[in-house]
């Protein structure tokens, strides 16, 4: 995929957007995912008070927000619903009176079977069959073990007074997580173990990027810590709300376009951040131009040829 950039006077939000979509490496494919279920041991009170199933997945155009399906009980407790998929596994969430749990879609059936008589009874009310049926149920119970762990071991207060140093304490919260979870998978499934820590590590990445927006602080260069974005194609809530959190601090720290200057500070250290192997003058040529030197006309076939280079590492 070659990656042309336009230099004309857009608006820095269109400009973040495509960096969006060139990070995500979306394949440009929809499926179907088709959810069906039955609430056992619906009483006539459930059924009146929580007549609706809804599942919701991340809206790809809008990060911040969800696409949403609502689906009417049948009288015997049944439903089924569709939902179009863009990535291969999208995480998605079903909400029902009150409880909610996530599970893995992909293009085919999951079912899901809900006891209306264990809602207030147990952690985990649901049963998952069908695709990834063993993870889904297993990420059902480290949800609600999470849940739990997080109450009596809540994260301690921050304090940090720079970039770098709040994103060292974001990371020792973020192993504490991971250590928990590593306790808990007694099981050996890989996906489980994907889904878990890229939600976390990602869910870190989010924090840090929401604290440099509200800071308006650049993006420490070279940070040593701070992995790569994530373009697995494994699509979670906490993917999404970390290219929006990264959206929402470039747009407040990228300057505008003007006197003909190209806006590719960021550009510049996004290359630095998540290209691998630069040679050390292409090194040396993105520190300038993210240390604020203006780029010329002739680099824009050189920045091109950087991020090919990306898509082939």
């Amino acid at each position: 995929m070659e990656i042309r950039i336009v230099i004309r006077p857009v608006k820095r939000a269109k400009l973040l957007f495509f960096l969006f979509f060139l990070s995500l490496n979306v394949v440009a494919q929809i499926d179907t995912l088709i959810v069906r279920g039955k609430v056992e041991n619906l009483s006539l009170t459930l059924y009146q008070q929580a007549p609706n199933i809804s599942i919701t997945r991340v809206n790809i155009l809008q990060p911040n927000r969800e696409i949403v399906r609502v689906v009417q009980l049948q009288p015997d407790g049944s439903f089924e619903l569709k939902m179009p998929l863009v990535y291969p596994k999208e995480e998605c969430r079903l909400y029902y009176a009150h409880h909610s749990v996530s599970f893995l879609g992909e293009n085919g059936l999951v079912e899901i079977i809900l006891y209306g008589d264990s809602l207030t009874k147990s952690d985990t009310p649901f049963k998952f069959r069908g695709r990834n049926a063993h993870t889904n149920n297993r990420h059902a119970l480290w949800e609600a073990n999470f849940s739990k762990w997080l109450k009596t071991n809540p994260e301690k207060p921050e304090k940090s007074k720079d970039a770098l140093s709040f994103w060292e304490n974001t990371l020792v919260e973020q192993n504490r997580r991971i250590a928990f979870y590593q306790q808990f998978a007694t099981s050996n499934d890989l996906l489980l173990t994907t889904w878990v820590l890229s939600s976390l590590q990602e869910a870190a990445k989010a924090h840090f990027f929401a604290y440099l927006a509200q800071e308006k602080a650049p993006l420490p260069l070279n940070l040593p810590t701070l992995a790569p974005l994530d373009t697995t194609l494994l699509l979670t809530f906490a993917k999404a709300d970390c290219y929006y959190q990264f959206t929402q601090h470039a747009t407040a720290t990228v300057p505008s376009i003007t006197n003909g200057a190209l806006p590719i500070e960021m550009l510049a250290r996004l290359i630095l951040q998540y290209v691998l192997h630069l040679s050390e003058d292409d090194h040396q040529k993105l520190t300038d131009i993210a240390a604020g030197k203006r780029a010329k006309m002739t680099d824009l076939k050189w920045l091109n040829g950087l991020f090919k280079k990306k898509k082939k590492s």
